[in-house]
């Protein structure tokens, strides 16, 4: 079964990293923001599956200005690497389909995580825009496609081992 949960507000996250674990989720923005600032370098948001389980997690954005986004603001400049808005674990599927996730130190890490990228943003600011880490351990091949949307950060997409990655359609991946 699929949640839904629709921002109505900008809103802020005070404690990360706010922790899902097993849930089927769909985060509407709706044009808002939520964010979280601090001082180091905690991901903001984590999906986890335990268990064997698996789950979906789609962030999109109802708004008509697609203006809504999820941000990580880091005020101490050391912690950037680590300063990811969001982390899929293994057992995790992220689609993006519109919005922007963006961090003043890296987007988005996957981490034996499936990864659908139709639209939307990810902006890593001063480190990677998409990390992605495939099965090692279990040399598993982990799917990524990324069929719209942009990538930026100082580098746009860095990818590990075990890593089948599809980049096709109008998708924009920019390093700087």
């Amino acid at each position: 079964t699929m949640t839904t949960i629709t921002l109505v507000a900008d809103s802020s996250l005070k404690t990360v990293p706010y922790n899902i674990t097993n849930k089927n989720l769909t985060l509407d923005l709706n044009g808002n923001a939520l964010t979280h600032t601090e001082d180091g370098g905690q991901r903001m948001i984590s999906f986890t599956a335990d268990n064997g389980n698996e789950h979906t997690i789609v962030v999109k954005d109802s708004s008509e200005a697609k203006t809504g986004r999820i941000e990580k603001i880091i005020t101490n400049s050391i912690s950037f690497g680590m300063a990811y808005t969001i982390v899929a674990d293994k057992g995790s599927t992220l689609k993006l389909e519109s919005g922007t996730l963006k961090s003043s130190g890296s987007g988005v890490w996957l981490d034996n995580a499936k990864f659908e990228m139709t639209g939307g943003r990810i902006d890593g600011g001063t480190s990677n825009g998409l990390m992605i880490q495939g099965g090692i351990a279990e040399k598993k091949v982990v799917e990524s496609v990324i069929s719209g949307g942009e990538i930026t950060g100082k580098i746009g997409i860095k990818t590990g081992s075990y890593i089948d990655l599809l980049i096709k359609g109008d998708a924009v991946i920019t390093g700087t």
